[in-house]
């Protein structure tokens, strides 16, 4: 069966969400340190990067300065100018009646930052391919210092998501992200723990560790749904809609810090009929055997078909495969692996 796909969009919002996240984010917080001193992230930069990444989550809306300083938590003075900083460079567009909205000029920002990720493109071809063999939502994602970045995303004509953005974020935090993981190098997974909110016993790291090798042995990952995901979720939406909302942040933290020991938020999976699936993903390798992206399927606000998870399981992997070829990776799985259902 055939399904009809969205025709592929280039919008503003995406442009920007994914030139947010790999031009301006990560490169303003990290914190550089040298013999003497430790410099820490500009707060006038940060500011700035709110006002845009507020923009960027409206692509369709023009919003007014007292807008803008509501969503951002901005005062309206400070966001004035730093819009009357933007517009010049065409960065911001400003309509007859003093609303804004994001301006062509983003446009060479967006695609510098995906210039270097080749990824990106391979993935963007192989999501439509996805949605027409399984009819969900797909989507793929990278990580870039210790957030994990959709980057890519497709879903089938008529279909509206509520939870999943181009440019969304999520913490690279346990339980997240264990796609990201398979066959990684020891001191990433080791880092990836100790980044957990709350402290593990050394059997919560090892319980991590083995969730990790079943799913190499296997080849994908399934989330099983649990309702402080799903908050979770609608909190990291609602964040994406307020950049400086302290509320949602501090929502998202509080459901990260619970969905830590959540031990069904990550699996094993043991191919239960009753168990409430949301998510399958694969990893995407790099030359050196290490993942560079993952792609998967996604169901929410719905659950996974449980006697479909097996094919949907093997969709994912042919597509992670190909990507993986085209970009002259390797997997570093020695035989070929197939999903088989347990019972």
């Amino acid at each position: 069966m055939s399904y009809p796909i969205s025709p592929p969009t280039v919008s503003f919002s995406s442009i920007i969400f994914t030139t947010t996240a790999y031009l301006l984010k990560y490169q303003l917080t990290r914190q550089y340190s040298n013999a003497r001193m430790a410099l820490a992230p500009s707060a006038p930069a940060h500011r700035v990067v709110d006002v845009i990444s507020y923009l960027a989550a409206h692509p369709t809306v023009e919003l007014s300065v007292s807008d803008i300083a509501r969503g951002t938590g901005l005062n309206r003075t400070t966001c004035q100018s730093i819009l009357l900083s933007l517009e010049p460079r065409g960065w911001v567009q400003r309509r007859s009646d003093l609303r804004y909205a994001l301006g062509a000029g983003m446009i060479p920002l967006g695609e510098a930052a995906l210039a270097g990720l080749q990824v990106v493109d391979e993935l963007r071809a192989e999501l439509d391919t996805l949605v027409a063999a399984v009819g969900l939502e797909a989507l793929a994602s990278v990580v870039s210092g210790d957030e994990i970045v959709v980057v890519a995303h497709a879903r089938l004509a008529g279909v509206l998501s509520q939870t999943v953005r181009l440019g969304q974020t999520i913490p690279f935090v346990p339980p997240f992200g264990i796609a990201h993981l398979l066959h990684a190098p020891d001191g990433t997974i080791d880092a990836w723990l100790d980044r957990a909110r709350v402290k593990f016993e050394p059997d919560e790291r090892r319980a991590y560790r083995e969730s990790i090798r079943f799913a190499e042995d296997r080849g994908y990952v399934v989330v099983l749904d649990v309702e402080a995901r799903r908050r979770f979720e609608q909190a990291v939406s609602e964040l994406a809609d307020r950049p400086a909302s302290h509320a949602a942040r501090r929502r998202r933290d509080e459901l990260v810090a619970r969905l830590h020991r959540e031990e069904r938020s990550f699996g094993p999976w043991t191919g239960s009929e009753s168990a409430e699936v949301s998510q399958i993903s694969a990893a995407v390798y790099g030359h050196d055997g290490h993942p560079v992206a993952a792609i998967g399927v996604h169901a929410q606000p719905h659950q996974i078909d449980p006697s479909r998870i097996s094919e949907h399981a093997t969709s994912v992997l042919e597509a992670a495969d190909r990507v993986t070829a085209r970009i002259h990776g390797r997997n570093p799985a020695m035989s070929a692996r197939r999903p088989t259902r347990h019972v």
